[in-house]
């Protein structure tokens, strides 16, 4: 699962990643949880 970082910049005190990305991400997330649930 990835969240892209705004700038790129990782593993940094100023590493930042927009709410929306993480929004997204975690809709992922819970898709792939619930197919693996339902498997």
């Amino acid at each position: 699962l990835f969240a892209p970082s705004r700038d790129g910049i990782s593993h940094n005190p100023r590493e930042w990643t927009d709410w929306e990305d993480c929004a997204d991400a975690t809709r992922v997330l819970a898709g792939a949880l619930a197919d693996l649930a339902t498997e």
